[in-house]
């Protein structure tokens, strides 16, 4: 960590735009920028500590009007007081690491010894009918407005109801990520105008409530009446830049003039 620091001091960067999506990159990476009072493209350490925290994110976010699923938290030792079915979460991992969908009690145990291997702390969600599955993203303009960028949808099926790591990592024979997954997806989403600015309002209710900066993006669950759910909030926001004609540089990704 002193190494790194006494890197960036060298290197003395006008603005920084973050590339390391690990907790690490995330929280104590972004908060040394801050310190160093070099300016940072994208949501500060705070933000970012916040957001990885899947409990505490609902809780926020839920607070200002923005719709979520039926949820508690347990710790090792305890079980679901919510009757099936429900997703099991690690509260803090990323890319749908240790994630199970209980449908019956008989899988509850195989479903918490998998999810307690990623964190203490486990979110239960009460699990939403298919509907969509897709990726809301928004930009901050000039204007400090907030600009709703072309969706992410993820086409899932009964049979396969949930984004589970496989359908976003590439691993190798050891488990080892090693890139994305492809396929399964488009973008833009065929989204109509109803649906639209009900992702609008909550895109814009949750970016405000989290304090984000320079832009945020989340995972959305539409039920099968058209109501958008959030499962959570996000940290890329590159492919969605991309189809609203934004290169990763432009987009700024996202605005490092802000910054300056």
């Amino acid at each position: 960590m002193d190494q790194a620091v006494l890197k960036i001091k060298e290197l003395n960067p006008s603005a920084v735009v973050p590339h390391m999506f690990c907790l690490l990159g995330m929280t104590a990476f972004r908060f040394f920028c801050d310190v160093m009072n070099i300016p940072l493209v994208g949501n500060p350490a705070a933000v970012m500590a916040l957001s990885t925290n899947k409990w505490q994110t609902k809780a926020v976010v839920a607070s200002h009007g923005v719709k979520v699923p039926e949820a508690e938290i347990i710790s090792k030792g305890e079980v679901p007081k919510m009757q099936p079915p429900f997703l099991i979460k690690p509260c803090n991992e990323d890319n749908s690491q240790g994630i199970s969908l209980v449908r019956e009690l008989s899988t509850l145990q195989n479903a918490l010894d998998n999810a307690f291997q990623f964190d203490h702390e486990l979110l239960v969600e009460r699990y939403v009918p298919l509907g969509r599955e897709l990726r809301v993203a928004v930009l901050q303009m000039d204007d400090m407005s907030l600009q709703l960028l072309p969706c992410i949808e993820y086409f899932l099926t009964e049979e396969d109801p949930i984004r589970t790591a496989e359908h976003k990592l590439v691993t190798d024979k050891s488990g080892k990520p090693m890139g994305l997954a492809s396929g399964g997806r488009k973008c833009p989403a065929d989204i109509d105008e109803t649906l639209r600015e009900k992702l609008r309002d909550l895109a814009t209710r949750s970016h405000k409530a989290l304090g984000c900066r320079d832009y945020s993006l989340y995972d959305v669950r539409v039920d099968p009446q058209g109501e958008p759910l959030l499962h959570r909030g996000v940290s890329l926001l590159l492919i969605c830049a991309q189809e609203r004609g934004r290169s990763h540089g432009s987009a700024s990704w996202a605005r490092p003039e802000d910054s300056l």
